[in-house]
């Protein structure tokens, strides 16, 4: 089966996670959240067992068990000891392909994903990343619409939109195990009896039109007085996941933002104590990426904020990093990948999500990518994501004069 993906642990673990080609970008507007709401719908009854029953089994092996909604893909997965392999493919494959949906069950799950859904609401960095997708996306770009979806189709779907639903899009997907290899064989022919899974393809380039691109920065600055904290976002064009560029992208971001001894948390928290934390995202997808930077801080000079950030920014398109820093922080980068690495459910959730987006390497080639890096390199992947004329900013916060404070982080931008 060229649609299952078998790596090898002798830790005793059995692990097997699927991953369906379904989230909020294959919605329509009629559809949108309705991915998410199926994700919750599957841990509940099945023909041939109560959700209780199947949460007792679940919970009886051990491990762990869960699933995830994406913008490109809905994933279920199960980890437990090997003893219980059989029983993990079993079960999961209920868990995803016996779709019993009672109105009851879907009645009482529909509260807990409003709750869901009003949680994300109250984030104020939830918020402020739909609104940054918003201004900077284009308005026909799929992966506007965000996962929670959208209450008004949460609450009046049905146990017959449900079904319709996985009918038409739990047909494609990939199947990931790890196990012994003493079990690679059984494994693969169990799970090729149960999963009629077709292999997915992705079209895997991005293309411009999918961004506002008006040559000038989006600047969108909202005043909500209640707000302790300003919430900012800078915001660039990233690269799709299976763009090798994504890797030099993330070592970027971590010497920028990674410790307290990164470039921009020393100039902007050590030197001036302007922020407590910054954090940097790169969020990659099948066909687009966005890449920036979030902050919050109580100082009304935002503007003063993000011109040291662009600052540094550009420095880094014309001259790199330092040597002694480059040599530095690839070595700091490194020991923390490679320790990390030595987390078995971090190394394999890696290497799923790499092969589901079709990339052509492995943790060996980064590794290997990483150690060569480059200053030039480094100049050219800065040079081609931190435009200055296509960079969304949204700042929500105690902003007394809103089109003033969008002119300073405009000036603060270009100058």
């Amino acid at each position: 089966m060229d649609n299952v993906i078998v790596d090898h642990n002798n830790q005793g673990i059995f692990s097997i996670q699927v991953f369906i080609r379904t989230g909020s970008v294959y919605e329509t507007k009629k559809e949108h959240g309705i991915s998410h709401l199926l994700e919750h719908m599957m841990y509940k009854s099945k023909k041939d067992r109560t959700a209780k029953q199947l949460l007792l089994e679940l919970v009886s092996m051990g491990g762990v068990f869960n699933a995830i909604t994406n913008k490109d893909y809905t994933s279920f997965y199960i980890r437990a000891v090997e003893q219980n392999w059989k029983q993990c493919v079993d079960i999961l494959h209920s868990v995803v392909y016996d779709a019993h949906f009672k109105s009851d069950e879907l009645e009482t799950e529909k509260k807990v994903v409003v709750e869901e859904f009003m949680l994300y609401e109250d984030d104020i960095k939830d918020v402020t990343f739909d609104m940054a997708y918003d201004a900077y996306l284009a308005s026909n770009n799929p992966y506007r619409k965000s996962v929670k979806g959208s209450l008004d189709v949460i609450t009046t779907a049905t146990p017959r939109d449900l079904k319709r639903y996985h009918s038409q899009h739990y047909s494609s997907g990939i199947i990931f195990i790890n196990c012994s290899k003493r079990l690679h064989k059984q494994a693969i022919t169990r799970v090729g009896s149960k999963f009629q899974i077709r292999k997915h393809t992705f079209d895997a380039q991005g293309t411009n039109n999918m961004f506002r691109n008006i040559g000038v920065p989006i600047v969108h600055v909202i005043n909500q007085s209640q707000r302790a904290q300003n919430s900012t976002i800078v915001m660039f064009k990233g690269f799709p996941y299976s763009d090798h560029r994504t890797i030099t992208l993330d070592f970027v971001w971590d010497v920028l933002a990674g410790s307290l001894n990164s470039l921009l948390m020393l100039e902007v928290r050590e030197k001036r104590g302007l922020v407590y934390g910054m954090s940097a995202f790169n969020e990659a997808y099948a066909a687009m990426g966005v890449t920036g930077i979030y902050f919050t801080s109580s100082s009304s000079d935002t503007h003063t904020i993000i011109g040291y950030i662009t600052r540094i920014l550009n420095k880094l398109k014309t001259t790199g990093l330092a040597e002694h820093v480059l040599k530095y922080s690839k070595s700091s980068y490194l020991n923390k990948l490679r320790y990390r690495l030595t987390d078995r459910q971090f190394a394999d959730e890696r290497a799923m999500i790499r092969r589901y987006y079709g990339c052509a390497w492995d943790e060996k080639d980064i590794i290997n990518r990483l150690e060569r890096l480059s200053n030039k390199q480094i100049e050219s992947v800065c040079s081609k994501v931190f435009d200055m004329t296509n960079i969304c900013v949204v700042s929500i916060g105690k902003y007394s004069d809103v089109e003033k404070t969008r002119k300073k982080i405009t000036n603060a931008i270009l100058s």
